[in-house]
């Protein structure tokens, strides 16, 4: 299982000092299946890295309809970028798949830290980069005829975990036809 720090240092090295200032700031935290993290209407005041879990970015459409925009899964950033970086207030809702282990950090003492560290700097913008990316698959699955929307999907996440109805809202297709698919690949 990953940390925060190790993720950021995928990236590129740190130093030790500013190891040490995120290691202050980071605070660890456990939530149960099918809590929210964020709901509309709220602005994310923290930054969360998911170390143990799955969970999704989801809003509701015309009709009652779910759109699940993204999926998060270990050793990922989890967050609303836009509300975030924005401080304005998220469209979607952020739920725990599973019972998650996170490492998080408050957007004041990220700002903080942000100021004094140039490094700190470097590595948020490469961090954001991989985040925009993560964020992109879903265009880059939906893209696809569904047999091999779906193969990309199972390489990417890991879909035995994931509930079809969300996988199937993901890559825009009903259940159903996503549920004969799996079926027929068995």
């Amino acid at each position: 299982m990953s940390s925060f720090i190790d993720y950021i240092q995928s990236f590129t090295p740190l130093d030790q000092s500013l190891v040490t200032q995120l290691a202050l700031i980071i605070h660890q935290e456990s939530f149960f299946s099918g809590e929210f993290l964020l709901r509309p209407g709220r602005i994310l005041s923290r930054i969360y890295f998911l170390k143990k879990g799955l969970a999704k970015a989801f809003a509701y459409q015309s009709g009652g309809r779910v759109e699940v925009q993204q999926f998060f899964q270990e050793s990922t950033l989890l967050w609303d970028a836009q509300s975030f970086l924005s401080r304005r207030p998220s469209k979607v809702y952020i739920q725990l798949l599973e019972n998650c282990q996170l490492e998080s950090i408050e957007s004041s003492a990220l700002h903080t830290l942000l100021q004094q560290s140039s490094q700190a700097r470097k590595c948020a913008n490469l961090v954001l980069a991989d985040c925009l990316q993560q964020r992109d698959l879903r265009g880059s699955f939906n893209s696809l005829p569904l047999q091999k929307s779906y193969a990309a999907f199972c390489l990417q996440f890991p879909c035995h975990r994931l509930p079809v109805q969300d996988i199937a809202s993901y890559l825009g297709v009903r259940a159903t036809t996503l549920s004969r698919l799996r079926g027929n690949r068995s």
